[in-house]
């Protein structure tokens, strides 16, 4: 190991590694522990875009890793290391606690707001890693509340590497994290040292995560933020605008029913997710969403989108009542995912944990929602010859209703992509 040491200048990337890597998502690299067992991955930005900031690029590996993907997908059941900078740490995270331990950066400025919000984290059961932890009159501060303190071996060299290794190898129930461990040699030397855990070359270089990125509708994304900033914002509300969007919808029933979050039972409506997430982290994921990507698709296929979902909500109710009306929304809404993500159905539907009915519905147009969804397509296309007259009159729906719930469904979905639009 080198003697000389280092010193590492703050960069506009959280991860110092933005550029092009074509379909990638994020980048792992593994962390072990003394006996070379897997203990988690630290999460990597993989953005092409070279001008994040550091929220930015933290935004882009939570959003990836937990609603891009799924993050046992990513992780397996093993722990993630994020890099945070101050920018974000206030933020009530919508992450299982359990699974992530948060990064704090090195050059991020310790001060009493800083402490206060990692206490709280340290309360909410987060874990705290310090960063290329080097030791000052600052950051010694943050060494209570921390957990694992990273030292880059490679920057400090062999002598600062012992001194802060014997300054810090006491600490109660603080765990020493050798990084940039990049050959045999070195590893041996940080072990027999008594490191407890080990990152760098010498064991993986990062390995890419590839995937398409699923894109979000941005001035629903902005209403939802503005009206979530209104502390007298019903539900009713966010779930109104929130279904406007069906990929944002899609992302919210995939956060939800992800394993991650530990729920038991399935969460099949956007109005169910919404009270399981809560509004206070439903803010905080629309803020994330809105940092990694703001992005478009055809301003026709969410008219499109709108017209199913409101079609299929009145048939819905129609023939099973009101209280049932949402599935028949959510059922329409979905029905175009295909195209919103460029990504099958086979792929897409699996990852929402519906019931069984829609399921079949948005698979293979079977069961009573397949036909009611393939009535909706037929009417929104113009295929009069495909609807199912039979299944209607069964239902005592006439063509005549049926059209007046088509006129309906065109004027509401072109009322709220105008409203939309003035935002």
């Amino acid at each position: 190991m080198k003697d000389d040491k280092s010193i590492k200048q703050p960069n506009s990337d959280v991860s110092g590694h933005s550029r092009e890597h074509g379909g990638a998502l994020l980048a792992r690299q593994p962390i072990f522990n003394n006996k070379q067992a897997l203990l988690g991955y630290e999460l990597l930005c993989r953005s092409a875009d070279k001008t994040l900031s550091n929220a930015q690029a933290t935004a882009d590996v939570i959003v990836n890793a937990f609603s891009e993907m799924q993050i046992q997908d990513v992780v397996g059941e093993k722990l993630c290391f994020i890099n945070f900078s101050s920018d974000l740490l206030h933020v009530l995270l919508p992450l299982p606690s359990k699974r992530v331990v948060i990064e704090i950066l090195e050059f991020t400025q310790v001060n009493d707001d800083l402490i206060a919000t990692v206490k709280l984290l340290k309360e909410k059961g987060y874990q705290i890693a310090l960063d290329d932890f080097q030791i000052d009159s600052e950051s010694i501060k943050l060494l209570p509340y921390a957990d694992i303190v990273k030292l880059d071996v490679l920057a400090l060299g062999q002598k600062v590497t012992i001194e802060y290794f014997e300054k810090l190898k006491d600490i109660k129930d603080l765990k020493l994290l050798a990084e940039k461990v990049e050959d045999h040699d070195t590893y041996n030397y940080c072990l027999d040292l008594g490191f407890d855990y080990f990152q760098g070359y010498f064991f993986a270089k990062p390995d890419l995560i590839n995937g398409k990125r699923i894109k979000e509708n941005k001035q629903v994304l902005l209403r939802l933020m503005g009206m979530l900033n209104n502390p007298d914002v019903k539900v009713d509300e966010v779930e109104q605008t929130l279904t406007l969007d069906p990929v944002l919808s899609f992302k919210m029933l995939r956060l939800v029913n992800s394993a991650s979050m530990g729920l038991s039972n399935r969460v099949e409506s956007i109005r169910h997710a919404i009270t399981i997430i809560g509004l206070e982290r439903l803010r905080s994921w629309l803020m994330l969403v809105a940092l990694a990507s703001l992005s478009d698709k055809p301003e026709a296929l969410s008219l499109k989108a709108l017209e199913y979902a409101k079609m299929c909500e009145r048939l819905v109710e129609k023939i099973h009542g009101e209280e049932h009306a949402r599935n028949g929304f959510c059922l329409g809404l979905f029905a175009l995912l295909d195209a919103f993500l460029d990504v099958s159905m086979e792929k897409i539907v699996p990852n929402l944990s519906l019931s069984h009915s829609l399921t079949q519905a948005l698979m293979g147009r079977q069961g009573e929602y397949g036909i009611l969804l393939a009535i909706a397509e037929a009417l929104g296309e113009g295929r009069w010859d495909d609807i199912n007259e039979a299944y209607l009159k069964a239902q005592d729906i006439s063509l005549d209703q049926l059209m007046h719930i088509k006129l309906e469904a065109e004027y509401w979905s072109e009322q709220t992509l105008e409203t939309l639009s003035q935002l």
